[in-house]
């Protein structure tokens, strides 16, 4: 039906916090039929148990001939929680139980006892896009009493600190020493971006701890994960792949450096970091998957979604002396979650 309409890029799923829908339309006058064929499932759409058995069939075909064999699904379940791993990605365990019987009941209630976030990012005018809305759902029935709505996202459980190991599921002569450190403030979009302007501080950090080993240097990895807009959701992650009898004096010297990230940071360069982020968060306005993704991330929370504008606006600039006591408690050795993955065989 939506095809019909000239509507691409058709996507419908579900993930642990929701059911979605989304596609891309070239002119605006086209939102109206997106929200008419929202509308005809929620009337008329049903699930086939044909349909179910097929996609579950399907889907546990491409876990178990892909996702269950690769080394990143080991290295992930040793740093992350349940909740955060079924975000990204299903293990063969994780169909155990699901039934068609359960999987109806559940669409049901989702459609009946719900609520829709519509988020529309483009060339449109909000008074015309509002209009649409009340034509389209209108007619539907007025709810008495509060309406609960749930925001698709807790904070990231995080793995307890500490240390953990395990084996990969390929047969070579490197491994890997991973270490996490979530940040440790309440404050959500502004916390947020202190990890985008830690993240090229922290690696260049580390690559001067590893002028020694050139090798070491190409192999290092320093990434932001988590959440986003979720508080205390976000982390920075430091990865090494290095010869397997090498990863524990590779640990302790990631662990040593780290903990002295905090003293080595200097006004200019946490102001040219600074910089560096609100340019990268300026492009955001310039990308409408960008857009969406903020939109969804802010978990329909104004304040939330008011902070990034006002970063925009204003730019990212705090107390030097703020960065430096966040980096000393939050690249402390009392809050890092660390793997070794050793290499089969």
């Amino acid at each position: 039906m939506l095809e019909s309409k000239g509507l691409e890029e058709l996507e419908a799923g579900v993930n642990p916090n929701q059911l979605f829908w989304s596609a891309r339309a070239d002119s605006a006058e086209k939102v109206s039929d997106f929200l008419a064929g929202l509308m005809a499932w929620m009337v008329t759409g049903n699930l086939a148990e044909d349909d179910f058995d097929e996609s579950l069939e399907r889907l546990k075909e491409v876990v178990d001939r892909g996702l269950g064999r690769t080394d990143s699904i080991v290295l992930e379940d040793l740093l992350k929680s349940e909740d955060i791993r079924m975000e990204e990605f299903f293990a063969s365990e994780d169909f155990e139980g699901l039934t068609f019987a359960g999987m109806k009941e559940w669409l049901d209630q989702t459609r009946e006892d719900s609520y829709i976030e519509i988020t529309v990012v483009g060339d449109v005018v909000p008074r015309t896009l509002i209009r649409d809305v009340r034509r389209t759902f209108g007619s539907t029935p007025t709810r008495t009493g509060k309406v609960f709505q749930p925001r698709h996202s807790g904070p990231a459980q995080w793995r307890e600190p500490g240390f953990r190991e395990g084996t990969l599921k390929s047969s070579s002569k490197t491994g890997y020493v991973t270490l996490v450190f979530p940040q440790v403030e309440d404050m959500a979009c502004v916390a947020d971006r202190r990890q985008d302007v830690f993240r090229p501080l922290l690696e260049n950090h580390l690559q001067g701890a590893l002028r020694d080993r050139p090798d070491w240097q190409s192999r290092l990895r320093v990434s932001t994960i988590g959440k986003n807009m979720v508080p205390r959701s976000n982390a920075l992650r430091v990865q090494l792949r290095c010869e397997q009898d090498e990863l524990e004096s590779a640990k302790a010297l990631l662990l040593d450096a780290t903990a002295a990230f905090a003293d080595s940071l200097t006004p200019e360069f946490v102001l040219a970091a600074e910089r560096a982020a609100w340019i990268d968060l300026k492009r955001v306005t310039r990308s409408s998957e960008s857009l969406l993704k903020l939109f969804s991330q802010s978990q329909g929370k104004p304040n939330q979604m008011r902070c990034v504008l006002e970063l925009l606006e204003k730019g990212i600039e705090e107390d030097f002396e703020t960065y430096k006591s966040v980096a000393a408690k939050q690249f402390s050795e009392e809050n890092v979650r660390g793997a070794i993955a050793r290499p089969k065989g």
